[in-house]
């Protein structure tokens, strides 16, 4: 399973959430494209490193041109797979009390 992709500023915001699997984008009205959502997020002028993370992702600012977020890193955080794991080990405790 792949756990990162650099994406393009201007990637339309329901084609990463398509490619995510992400339900929705907080106040997505005020922003169509994933470097709209960066700069929505992070309420300045973004500058590289800067970070949000959302919804087990880290979106991370890779390259900027004219104060406009050119190429964005985003890294899988949240692995679904390992939340689900502490819950199935306490259930089993649980039966064998």
């Amino acid at each position: 399973m792949k756990n990162s992709w650099l994406i393009d500023g201007g990637t339309p915001i329901d084609d990463v959430m398509r490619v995510l699997d992400i339900d929705e984008f907080p106040q997505s009205g005020n922003y169509e494209t994933i470097g709209g959502f960066m700069m929505f997020m992070l309420r300045k002028i973004p500058k590289r490193t800067d970070a949000v993370k959302f919804s087990g992702y880290k979106f991370e600012v890779v390259d900027i041109d004219n104060y406009r977020i050119d190429q964005l890193l985003v890294t899988r955080i949240d692995n679904k797979l390992t939340v689900l794991v502490p819950k199935q080990a306490e259930t089993a405790e649980s039966q064998n009390a």
